[in-house]
């Protein structure tokens, strides 16, 4: 974690700044994990929906062109979680 006040490194679990004394709050985990599972969500539910409107003049059925694209949308949601975590934690400075 990094103080937003001076921009010294400090351990994630602080609530104070060592160096300017300044007064750190922590996030809301609750709301930003809504927020993750809603960003996941339309995700999931845009490359779903976008395989399956591409993929419209395959022949072969439409139950199974569908679960096919659910699949591959929950492929391609894991890798943007993935990514996206990746990118929060080497942004933030944290090390996993």
């Amino acid at each position: 974690m990094i103080c937003p006040n001076c921009g010294t490194r400090l351990p994630e679990d602080s609530t104070r700044c060592h160096f300017c004394g300044y007064v750190i709050q922590q996030e809301n985990n609750r709301a930003n994990s809504y927020i993750v599972i809603f960003t996941l969500a339309v995700v999931l539910l845009a490359v779903s929906l976008l395989l399956f409107v591409v993929t419209g003049k395959i022949k072969i059925d439409t139950r199974l062109r569908a679960i096919l694209c659910l699949i591959a949308g929950v492929v391609v949601t894991w890798i943007y979680w993935k990514i996206s975590s990746w990118m929060t934690r080497r942004i933030s400075g944290s090390r996993p």
